[in-house]
């Protein structure tokens, strides 16, 4: 079974764990230009810092550490059936609205292949004993954190201004892997546990 919250995570040897695709560099460096824009509008937010942008397919929270192995046949399973596809970052958008953002991302979006790994990701782990995600998997890239209210008419208007005027920005998804992430004082630092092809 998946760790147990409020349990000792030292004493089972736990890891915190997630599931994503990496970002190329051409994409970080069209989210650098948006990130420095939205670091311009004095806002009380953190900024997610660009070299470690990802797109999250599956968090896992805190896992056994032994369990890595079978995670990795799981997800090298997924990736064998769905050979490698394009996507695109798009628009930005916040949730859970517009009118009350908590966070500011890029979305992404595809030809549905990305949704058909994330459903073959998810039977898979369902197998291995994790409940189900609860929400909807809406595939982003998260830009900034708000940690208050302050200058949010700012932020509404450069979305607005930003809406239907970035030029999507493509990439190739061809590969998954399994990171394991490690909080710093500095952020968290993540580091790759698995690496799935797809395709193969």
């Amino acid at each position: 079974m998946p760790y147990r919250p409020g349990l000792d995570p030292k004493a089972f040897d736990v890891i915190r764990a997630f599931i994503a695709v990496e970002v190329p560099a051409e994409v970080k460096n069209h989210l650098n230009s948006v990130s420095a824009a939205l670091g311009s509008l004095d806002l009380d937010a953190r900024l997610a810092p660009v070299s470690s942008i990802h797109l999250t397919l599956r968090f896992l929270g805190n896992v056994e550490e032994d369990r890595v192995p079978g995670l990795g046949d799981a997800i090298r399973r997924c990736a064998r059936q769905v050979r490698p596809f394009p996507l695109a970052v798009r628009s930005l958008g916040a949730f859970p609205s517009r009118k009350r953002p908590r966070i500011v991302w890029a979305g992404v979006a595809g030809d549905g292949d990305l949704e058909r790994l994330h459903q073959l990701l998810e039977l898979e782990l369902q197998l291995l004993g994790f409940d189900r995600e609860g929400k909807k998997f809406r595939p982003h890239l998260t830009l900034l954190r708000l940690k208050s209210s302050r200058n949010l008419r700012r932020l509404s208007g450069f979305l607005d201004r930003e809406e239907g005027r970035t030029s999507p920005v493509s990439f190739w998804v061809r590969r998954i892997h399994l990171f394991e992430s490690r909080l710093h004082s500095r952020g968290a630092r993540h580091l790759k546990l698995v690496t799935a092809e797809l395709g193969s």
